[in-house]
């Protein structure tokens, strides 16, 4: 057992500070950023590592934690995890139902034209999915990603030159195509690869450390969605078809297309992606004593224009509708008006493709810790931390050309879409969260850890999406590490993430609101609906020196 020179005093200090953090923190926030970082330690301790730096990952935690490093070191990690997205959905709000009855009250509706087969229904996403640099998106069964990085320290000096690979933020998935989820996604991967990352940490003192990196990052998105537009986009398309086509049942089927409430009008495929993201980290320690230890850390943002292309596939009854109401002469004469005022009508494409370009920022993150030694056996971590996800208020994609979809979205809600723009509306918030890791030296060569971290949702329950179903939630971990010798280190952790939501009928802007001129976007228009998002995590590190 390693054995300190430390009074009984200083021990309960320590144990006061703790306690006092631990009563007095609220946790407030995190979606997904450090799950995919790879590190053991980090996992281990619930990421309660600001003031307790990992080794060659200082570089994202705290980059002071370099100056630690002696000699020429490397380390080699292995990530290995499994994520399940899981959606309930339940009843409509009967207002919808009567909504539908309402506005197709004066025609002989087929039946079946209001039955949503979403309702009361589970969707599960399949697998994991990746976007990497040259290859698009990549459907896995589990996400398995090897990385590492070396530093060096040359001999006496107090300075430590350090450059790591990996992955500061991805998640993605994948569902099956009959899956009542894909109505907002059917595959979805967000992915941020931190490929290089000159990073520098100085030993300014005895007590005081400061440390920056430099990352040079690809960021990539990839979306594939069936859509659909349960509101009054429809009726006002079935309102124009009357006046144009003359069929015994109007409201459903006219001009050449049938299209009802929940009709899947278009697919729609989208890849982005940016090679050279720069952000930003820097850090410092702070030992005013043997047991305590305080870290600060900051990780700047990006602003950043993914590019990439796109293709919406259009539904035969979409398409061929607004191609028979473009044939007929009061069809012409009506969408010549619309395009006279600037509000030119759909003309029935049946695919449209071409580039594109998504404005996706990356949050700036904060933290600060400290790392008491309790007694000779026992240190616990404590951090204190915040992404700035306010940054995420609206997704905005742009075109290259007038899209099709886009002209009815633009009459209904035009906040959220022009000619050549969606919007998006995400406006997640600025929250913060903590989180606690314990250490516990068992001998001279193995330390046993044990980490949680409370991570309350950034997404207002307003603004709950499918997409991104994460709502509150926690992470427990566990591991250890294996010091072979000197100059061997091995780094194991398991971790467990569960977050869940229930979003009631009519709450949520993006997903089922019951405001009828939310085209962008409201697939599940007044449908309950719980979210359940599970991570399974293991982590590997080895870092020797070399």
């Amino acid at each position: 057992m390693m054995e300190y020179r430390m009074s009984a005093l200083h021990y309960s200090i320590p144990t006061v500070i703790v306690i006092s953090l631990l009563n007095t923190m609220e946790a407030q926030g995190a979606l997904i950023e450090n799950l995919t970082v790879g590190n053991a330690k980090a996992l281990a301790l619930g990421h309660a590592v600001t003031a307790d730096p990992p080794g060659i990952d200082s570089i994202h935690f705290n980059p002071a934690g370099l100056a630690k490093l002696s000699g020429e070191q490397r380390q080699i990690k292995l990530i290995v995890g499994s994520f399940d997205i899981r959606v309930d959905f339940g009843e409509h709000d009967p207002i919808v139902d009567q909504y539908y009855s309402d506005a197709y009250a004066a025609d002989a509706v087929p039946p079946g034209t209001f039955d949503d087969p979403v309702v009361n229904t589970t969707s599960r996403t399949a697998g994991a999915a990746f976007v990497l640099p040259g290859q698009g998106l990549v459907k896995l069964p589990a996400i398995v990603a090897p990385l590492g990085g070396a530093s060096y320290q040359a001999p006496g000096s107090k300075i430590t030159f350090a450059t790591s690979v990996y992955s500061p933020t991805a998640a993605g998935y994948y569902r099956d195509k009959d899956d009542p989820g894909r109505f907002l996604g059917e595959e979805v991967s967000f992915s941020r690869i931190t490929y290089f990352s000159p990073s520098v940490g100085i030993q300014v003192t005895d007590t005081l450390s400061l440390g920056a990196s430099l990352g040079f990052s690809y960021q990539g998105i990839a979306v594939g969605m069936s859509l659909r537009v349960p509101n009054i986009g429809l009726v006002f398309a079935e309102a124009l078809g009357k006046e144009v086509c003359e069929q015994d049942v109007p409201a459903i089927n006219f001009c050449g297309g049938r299209v009802g409430p929940y009709t899947e009008v278009s697919e729609l495929e989208l890849e982005a992606e940016e090679m050279l993201s720069t952000t930003f980290n820097l850090g410092l320690l702070w030992e005013p004593t043997p047991w305590l230890t305080v870290g600060l850390s900051y990780q700047s943002g990006a602003e950043d224009t993914l590019k990439g292309s796109y293709k919406v596939s259009y539904d035969s009854n979409w398409s061929g509708m607004w191609q028979g109401f473009h044939k007929d002469t009061a069809g012409t004469a009506i969408a010549a008006g619309t395009a006279a005022i600037g509000f030119p009508l759909p003309i029935g494409e049946t695919v449209e493709e071409g580039d594109v370009a998504i404005e996706l920022p990356t949050p700036a993150h904060y933290a600060v810790g400290i790392s008491v030694q309790l007694t000779p056996a026992i240190k616990v971590n404590v951090d204190y931390k915040m992404s700035d996800w306010q940054a995420w208020k609206d997704l905005e994609i742009t075109f290259d050309q007038d899209v099709d979809f886009l002209q009815l979205a633009r009459i209904v809600q035009p906040s959220a879409a022009e000619m050549r723009v969606l919007r998006m509306p995400m406006q997640f918030e600025n929250v913060w969260n903590w989180g606690v890791g314990i250490e516990y030296q068992y001998s001279d060569n193995l330390a046993l850890r044990f980490g949680y971290e409370p991570r309350p949702s950034s997404i207002p329950e307003d603004k709950h999406t499918v997409l991104l179903p994460v709502g509150d939630g926690e992470l427990y971990a566990t591991g250890l590490s294996y010091q072979f010798d000197a100059n061997e280190t091995l780094d194991l952790s398991f971790a467990y993430f569960n977050a869940t939501r229930s979003t009631a009928a009519g709450e949520s802007d993006t997903s089922n609101s019951l405001n009828q001129s939310y085209f962008i976007y409201n697939p599940y228009m007044g449908t309950d609906y719980d979210s359940d998002v599970t991570a399974v995590i293991f982590a590997l590190s080895y870092q020797s020196k070399f």
